[in-house]
């Protein structure tokens, strides 16, 4: 696709195939009172404030004048901004940007010499590392400032078996078992893990050498290839044979296609304790959201949402809601529905009652998992509150589906405030705790530093003391 933007958008052209489609204004003839009026109220061109003043400078003079700056950074902008933070950030920050658009500019020109280009180079990384500084440390009210890191994304489901036979059910995806899968282009890799005690392997399947259009029968098939592919060896190495003189395979567990209900789907049967997880090879990255809400009639929520395409288009959709339940108060209300029931009322509504639960932080592993940590006052799970505000950590799969639920179980209050992913899977959470924990002052304010496993479990946990409150 090709786009033409020029003279204020004069034209719109989109070449995409064999086919042309071209959009451009019509162009209309303006009287002599509209051109006298647009005269009358035409302003003379302004420059922003937060623009360089020598713009219109040689290019050379204006690298000069950058060099001559200890930092990129100017913190004087505008003293007259101090008491609009998000705005003098901002300026600052457009200027620090500026300054290395010129730097840059001068670098990519073809008459810069090989050693100026060497010297612009470092003047760059300088500059740029200056600003990430500035920007970790800026203040803001309303603003949010963040240098961008590239990361990888997957996707993962926690499937609940059906029944102790250790059949795991897909969603089903059609009525007509054999119709081509929608969403499958027919030219995806799906990465199988497999495991079974010690022994672990990852097979692949590739969508393109099967049957096209993708159907859930091809799928199963594909999958199966793969997953058998790999022999059973005896202690010599050798394959083990079956009755019939043909190799065992490594692996037993095999998907079928069956239908629940109206809808035609995959089920995962496994064998013994073996288990899988199935990515997508190359699959488009995604965003994960948490973030807070707060209802007309109801307290504070957390809320997930994701992004399936954040280089696209920026629409959220959102999967779940965390909250949290005050347990005193759900309590009393169930004995005033009982209460009224017993009077004959016909009062049916469900009498529970929500907590404040605010998210803080969330990150996703390489498996897909996104773990939240924040702040109630409530219940989560089988964690059980007393009443004050505590740490709890949430783990979600991609779809929002909670996992597990745990929380600090601090005496006194505890909140949430980051959490990251170690190298060894594990969850490390920070935030601040208060009252009797680990021996604190009850009229203190510790920092706090708290491990969980992936699995939900917590490894320790440990405040951060000092005089005074963190």
């Amino acid at each position: 696709m090709t786009i033409n933007l020029s003279n204020g958008l004069t034209g719109l052209s989109l070449l995409g195939g064999t086919g042309t489609v071209s959009f451009a204004p019509q162009v209309k003839t303006e009287t002599a009172a509209v051109i006298k009026a647009k005269k009358a109220f035409t302003m003379p061109a302004t420059t922003p404030p937060w623009r360089e003043k020598s713009l219109s400078a040689p290019m050379s003079a204006q690298i000069a004048a950058i060099r001559r700056l200890s930092s990129i950074i100017d913190r004087n902008t505008d003293n007259s901004l101090e008491k609009l933070p998000d705005i003098q950030t901002a300026f600052t920050t457009y200027k620090a940007l500026d300054r290395l658009r010129i730097v840059a500019e001068r670098a990519a020109r073809p008459t810069t010499p090989e050693s100026e280009r060497a010297t612009l180079q470092k003047l760059f990384s300088k500059g740029l590392d200056d600003l990430q500084t500035y920007m970790a440390g800026a203040k803001t009210d309303l603003l949010t400032l963040n240098f961008s890191h590239p990361s990888r994304q997957s996707e993962s489901l926690g499937i609940q078996p059906i029944d102790a036979s250790g059949k795991f059910r897909g969603e089903g995806v059609g009525t007509v078992r054999a119709a081509p899968l929608a969403g499958l282009a027919g030219n995806e890799i799906f990465s199988v893990s497999l495991s079974r005690g010690a022994t672990m392997e990852t097979v692949t399947a590739d969508l393109s050498l099967t049957t096209q259009p993708p159907t859930l029968d091809s799928v199963a098939n594909a999958l199966n290839a793969a997953i058998g592919a790999t022999p059973l060896l005896d202690g010599n190495g050798n394959p083990v044979l079956d009755a019939g003189g043909n190799p065992q395979s490594l692996w037993q567990s095999r998907f079928t296609v069956e239908k629940t209900g109206d809808n035609w789907g995959l089920i995962f049967n496994t064998a013994g304790t073996e288990q899988a997880s199935i990515d997508q090879v190359n699959s488009s990255d995604a965003l994960m959201i948490a973030s807070g809400r707060t209802a007309s009639d109801g307290p504070t929520s957390a809320q997930i949402f994701r992004i399936g395409d954040p280089a696209a288009s920026l629409d959220p959709s959102r999967l779940s809601t965390i909250n949290a339940l005050d347990g005193k108060a759900t309590a009393l209300a169930q004995q005033e529905t009982a209460a009224d029931k017993s009077d004959g009322s016909d009062n049916d509504a469900d009498a529970v009652v929500l907590s404040p639960t605010s998210a803080k932080a969330i990150v996703t592993d390489a498996e897909g998992f996104s773990y939240v940590v924040g702040t109630t006052a409530g219940d989560l799970g089988t964690s059980l509150s007393d009443g004050a505000d505590d740490l709890f950590l949430t783990k979600v799969d991609s779809e929002g589906r909670v996992v597990w639920q745990n929380g600090l179980g601090a005496a006194g209050t505890g909140e949430g405030a980051a959490v990251s992913i170690a190298p060894d899977g594990g969850i490390i959470v920070t935030g601040t705790v208060s009252g009797a924990f680990s021996g604190g002052d009850d009229s203190e304010t510790d920092m706090l530093v708290a491990r969980f496993t992936s699995g939900g479990a917590r490894t320790f946990a440990t405040a951060i003391r000092a005089v005074g409150n963190e």
